[in-house]
C-alpha cells in the first residue's frame, strides 16, 4: 500500500481513549485487525472535545488511517524540546504560539534587516515549528496545525488561529507519554522501513545531556553559558521530574541577551544570596483570588488586560480600599515579607526580577537604571507588577521567577501592566476627579492624578483615555492620545 491517507469507517473494536474530553484527547485502534492496511492505524486527535486529525464523515467521528511511527518518531525525537523549550526564537515573546510568524514580520518592519538576515531568522522560526507543530510529524500527509507550548506549569494547545487551549503540563505529557507508549507497542515487529529507528527514538526519550538540557531551558548558547555560573542539575528522567523548574535557569531564560555575562551572572548570584521564604498572607490571597475570580467559566476566554484590571479591582476591594485611595506596593510587600533589592543590573529594558521558587525567595530585585523603575512612580508601577505575578502566576506560567523587560511570556505581562495601572490608578476614580475638578484641560487633570496617586504621567494619560471614551470630549481625548503614543510602553 502507498503511503497515502485512508479513511476507512469506524473498526468494529473498542478502541484505546488517551486523555479526557478537556485539552487533548487521542483515540486509538489497536486491534491487530486495525493492520488489515498494510500497518495502517486509525487514529483521531481531539482539542476541547473537537476533532482536529480525523477522516472525516458528518460529525468528524471516522478515523484518519496512517502510519503513525511517524508521530512516535516526532514525539521521541522532540521530547526535550516539547517539554523544556519556553523561550521563542530571535527574542520574540508573542501573545500565543501561532503569533509568531506575525510578530517576526513586525521585527522585520521595525528593523528592516538585509535580506540575509531575513533568510537566517525565517530558517528560525521555521526550526522551531519543526520542534513544537504536531502536524510537522507525518510525512507525506498535511495535517491541521497543532502547535504546543510551555508556559511554566502550563502547556498551550493552539490549533490554527483558534485561541489556545492552556492545560496543566503534567496532563498534556500523560496524554503525550501514554499516545508514544502506544505506538511504540503497536509498532512492535513491523518491519517497514523508519520503525525500528521511531522505536528506538521514543525508548531514548529521556535520554538528554545536561548541557542540551540547560540550553533548552535558557535559550543561550554554549558561548554564553561557559560564561555564566548557573549551578548544575541533574537532568529529569520522568514526568513528574520534569515538571519542575529552577529559578536560575528561569531568570537566565527570561533575560536572554538583554544582559551581558557579567550582569547575568550578578543576578545569578543574587538569587543564590536569597532565603526560601514562607508567605502565608500571599498564599492565602492568591488562593482566595483563585476561588473568587481565576476560576470562574470565561475568566480564560477574557484578554489579558480585562483580566488584569479585573483582579485589580478585586484586589482593591479586598483591602478595603475606596476608589480614590492611594496603594503603595513596596509597604504591601513589606507587610507580606518580601524584601525589595536594588542593584545595577545594566540596560534600562530590565526593570526589575523576581524570584519565588522552592529554593529561593520570594524576593524582588529591581534595576536601578531601568527604564520604569529608576523613578520614584515608575518603581512604585513595577513593583505592582510584580505584586500580580506574585498573586496570580506562582502556580501557573511563572512558577519560580519572573523578568520584567525580559523574555517573559507575553500574556501574562500584558496582564500584570494592566493590573499594576488599576490598582495604582483605578479607571473610573480618574474620571471621577476630571469631573471634581469642573473638567479643566486634560493636563491639569492629569498633572493632579500624578500628585494623588504617585504614577507617571504616561500611566494616568493611558488610564484616563482607556476610562474616558465615553466621557471626555473629542480634544481631550485627542490630547491623551497624542501623549499615550509618544510612548506607548511607559509604565
Amino acid at each position: 500500500m502507498s503511503k497515502t491517507t485512508c479513511t476507512q469507517g469506524i473498526p468494529p473494536y473498542p478502541p484505546t481513549v488517551i486523555g479526557g474530553e478537556d485539552g487533548l484527547r487521542i483515540t486509538l485502534w489497536m486491534s491487530p485487525e486495525a493492520h488489515d492496511l498494510d500497518g495502517a492505524l486509525p487514529l483521531i486527535l481531539e482539542l476541547n472535545g473537537r476533532p482536529l486529525w480525523h477522516g472525516g464523515g458528518d460529525d468528524c467521528r471516522r478515523p484518519l488511517y496512517w502510519f503513525w511511527e511517524d508521530l512516535l518518531d516526532f514525539l521521541g525525537t522532540r521530547w526535550a524540546h516539547l517539554l523544556f523549550q519556553e523561550t521563542y526564537p530571535l527574542g520574540l515573546t508573542p501573545l500565543m504560539p501561532a503569533d509568531l510568524w506575525k510578530d517576526l514580520e513586525a521585527r522585520w518592519d521595525r528593523i528592516q534587516p538585509a535580506e540575509e538576515v531575513m533568510d537566517d531568522e525565517d530558517e528560525a522560526v521555521h526550526r522551531f515549528e519543526d520542534s513544537h507543530n504536531l502536524a510537522f510529524s507525518t510525512s507525506g500527509m498535511s495535517l491541521p496545525s497543532l502547535l504546543v507550548m510551555r508556559e511554566g506549569a502550563s502547556m498551550l494547545l493552539q490549533a490554527g488561529t483558534e485561541p489556545p487551549v492552556r492545560r496543566p503540563f503534567d496532563e498534556v505529557v500523560r496524554v503525550l507519554e501514554q499516545t508514544g507508549d502506544a505506538l511504540f507497542d503497536a509498532l512492535a515487529g513491523n518491519p517497514r522501513d523508519g520503525v525500528a529507528e521511531a522505536r528506538a527514538a521514543w525508548q531514548a526519550r529521556w535520554e538528554i545531556e545536561p548541557e542540551r538540557l540547560t540550553r533548552l531551558r535558557t535559550g543561550l548558547d554554549p558561548a554564553r553559558l561557559n560564561n555564566v555560573r548557573i549551578p548544575p542539575s541533574t537532568p529529569p528522567r520522568n514526568r513528574r521530574e520534569a515538571a519542575s523548574d529552577d529559578e536560575f535557569r528561569a531568570v537566565a531564560r527570561m533575560i536572554g541577551n538583554h544582559l551581558d555575562d557579567a550582569h547575568l551572572n550578578r543576578a545569578i548570584d543574587w538569587i543564590g544570596q536569597q532565603p526560601h521564604r514562607e508567605t502565608p498572607e500571599v498564599d492565602r490571597i492568591a488562593e482566595t483570588l483563585r476561588q473568587d475570580i481565576i476560576a470562574k467559566p470565561h475568566f480564560g476566554t477574557q484578554k489579558f488586560f480585562e483580566q488584569g484590571r479585573k483582579i485589580a479591582l478585586w484586589f482593591r476591594r479586598f483591602l478595603q480600599l475606596d476608589p480614590e485611595d492611594p496603594v503603595d506596593p513596596q509597604s504591601l510587600l513589606a507587610d507580606w515579607g518580601i524584601p525589595v533589592h536594588t542593584q545595577d543590573l545594566g540596560p534600562p529594558e530590565l526593570n526589575a526580577l523576581t524570584c519565588w521558587g522552592p529554593n529561593h525567595g520570594p524576593a524582588i530585585l529591581v534595576n536601578m537604571n531601568g527604564k520604569f523603575s529608576s523613578n520614584q512612580n515608575g518603581r512604585r508601577a513595577v513593583l505592582a507588577h510584580e505584586v500580580c505575578h506574585l498573586l496570580v502566576d506562582r502556580h501557573d506560567a511563572l512558577t519560580v521567577a519572573e523578568v520584567y523587560g525580559g523574555l517573559a511570556p507575553g500574556g501574562p505581562e500584558k496582564r500584570a501592566n494592566a493590573f499594576a495601572a488599576e490598582l495604582l490608578a483605578p479607571q473610573q476614580a480618574l474620571i471621577e476627579l476630571h469631573r471634581q475638578l469642573g473638567r479643566p484641560p486634560i493636563k491639569q487633570t492629569l498633572a493632579e492624578i500624578q500628585a494623588r496617586y504617585s504614577v507617571s504621567v504616561h500611566l494616568a494619560a493611558q488610564q484616563l483615555r482607556n476610562a474616558g471614551r465615553t466621557s471626555l470630549s473629542d480634544a481631550d481625548m485627542r490630547a491623551l492620545d497624542s501623549i499615550c503614543d509618544h510612548d506607548a510602553d511607559a509604565a
